[in-house]
């Protein structure tokens, strides 16, 4: 979920900014990546749940291998943390890393908007450019 939620966040983001090089910064772009990490962290529940422990699938696939002939497949009793869960803590940082740079374009941009209205008005009130 979270690879398909903060992937099209993020292609909208990469395909807006190609489109437009003056575009608004969406508000809604820092939050989606929040959500992103969210789902990232919410897949490492996995971890200490019942399909990761006491599994009655995997036992029958062991016991099905065993059956057949191939003793040497096996599967481990308990899950712990290994590759797959230490990317899945990194892609959680790297959602929260995108989420607080957007959130930061979106303060420049409103501080940069803020400070071209008050630089167009003439220094003299009255006076043309």
């Amino acid at each position: 979920m979270a690879i398909i939620f903060g992937g099209v966040f993020l292609f909208a983001n990469l395909i807006s900014a190609c489109v437009s090089p003056l575009r608004k910064t969406s508000k809604l772009e820092a939050p989606a990546f929040i959500v992103a990490a969210l789902f990232s962290g919410l897949s490492l529940l996995l971890l200490n749940s019942a399909l990761c422990n006491d599994n009655t699938l995997i036992a029958q696939l062991q016991q099905d291998a065993a059956n057949l002939g191939n003793n040497g497949l096996g599967f481990s009793d308990s899950c712990s943390i290994s590759t797959g869960a230490n990317c899945t803590i990194a892609a959680m940082v790297f959602w929260l890393v995108a989420a607080v740079t957007s959130r930061q374009g979106v303060v420049t941009e409103k501080l940069e908007e803020e400070r071209s209205d008050t630089a167009t008005e003439p220094l003299i009130p009255g006076e043309n450019l």
